[in-house]
């Protein structure tokens, strides 16, 4: 995921919000964000504490969105999010005392066109594979869980194993998330789409997605690769199919690969479990990553609830597990709850 110092940025984006907050009713803008916070006990078998979270599966962030009509049928638009945390889950192990500093992230910095030739984005902003490995319809996802488990907890070590992180040996390989990049997606041919990209460095990112009605619910997947070239992080694959049945009942499937100089044969795959009905979504969901290092598999298990009652806010709970085959480390485990406020 791409980083930079976005402190002058988002003075700039809240500078700018409240100046134009008085014509927003009579334009096409739209300012929005969420807080995400959370509690969660986290053990590694060695140690263990209370900690006071920001959820970095959806961290607390602020946007702004405009979108104006050009004429002749085209219409163009920007996209601007930055993320700001205080204790992101994704910096913590167990038995941390202190919270780490706050932290502003630039996730988009994007502008577009589109028409009915589809839609053409220059600047930061998702990859065209990114989210390929996260087609689902659990209403859990970013929450309490997603395919790549190492987004909310990729610093907690395992106990007794020297120093191993659970970033160092799991990794959804969900493509090259946001990026600097000009990116092109077809209009939808029938119940598909195609995008494709090309960004810093020669990297390029290319993907196929679908959705579709079945007689008994939705289905929904895609496929993409990638290749980042110049800055060695290496080729890969990656895709994910998912059903909705009119009950309620859901499945997903998600898998990758990834050849990268440090691990030439790293392999993933993942299987959601899940259940919908009114305000409430429930999951378990289990990962499995083969080679991120060298020779070794870890294996990540997680039941997650979510309940959407009250209006534009979402409470959650899960409980996560990590294990690895590495001689004598013990297991990680977490038992968390908080809440998503959008606004």
């Amino acid at each position: 995921m791409t980083k930079k110092p976005g402190v002058l940025n988002t003075a700039v984006m809240l500078a700018t919000s409240v100046a134009i907050a008085p014509m927003l009713a009579q334009s096409d803008l739209t300012l929005s964000g969420q807080v995400n916070r959370m509690v969660a006990s986290v053990d590694n078998g060695d140690d263990s504490n209370l900690q006071f979270l920001d959820n970095s599966g959806s961290g607390t962030r602020l946007r702004l969105k405009g979108e104006r009509d050009t004429g002749n049928g085209i219409k163009a638009g920007f996209y601007w999010e930055t993320q700001y945390q205080s204790n992101k889950s994704s910096g913590v192990d167990a038995g941390t005392t202190s919270d780490f500093s706050d932290e502003f992230v630039t996730r988009h910095r994007d502008m577009y066109l589109k028409g009915g030739f589809g839609k053409i984005s220059l600047g930061q902003g998702n990859g065209a594979a990114n989210g390929i490995t996260e087609s689902e319809y659990s209403g859990t996802n970013y929450l309490t869980g997603s395919a790549s488990p190492e987004d909310m907890w990729g610093s907690v070590t395992f106990g007794n194993s020297g120093g191993v992180k659970v970033k160092d040996v799991i990794d959804g390989m969900d493509a090259l998330s946001r990026n600097d990049r000009l990116r092109y997606d077809t209009p939808r041919l029938g119940p598909v789409t195609l995008s494709v990209d090309t960004g810093s460095g020669g990297k390029t990112e290319l993907a196929i997605r679908f959705e579709t009605k079945t007689g008994f619910g939705k289905l929904k997947g895609g496929f993409g690769s990638w290749d980042q070239k110049d800055a060695g992080t290496g080729k890969g694959t990656a895709g994910s199919i998912s059903y909705l049945h009119n009950s309620g009942f859901n499945a997903a499937y998600t898998f990758a690969s990834s050849d990268k100089a440090a691990a030439p044969d790293a392999k993933n795959s993942g299987l959601q479990l899940g259940y919908k009905t009114g305000p409430h979504a429930m999951d378990i969901r289990m990962n499995t990553t083969d080679d991120k290092t060298s020779g070794v598999s870890a294996d990540s298990t997680e039941l997650g609830y979510v309940n959407r009652s009250l209006k534009g806010v979402e409470m959650y709970a899960g409980y996560r597990t990590f294990t690895t085959d590495i001689s004598a480390a013990d297991d990680i485990k977490i038992l968390f709850a908080g809440a998503r406020v959008k606004f």
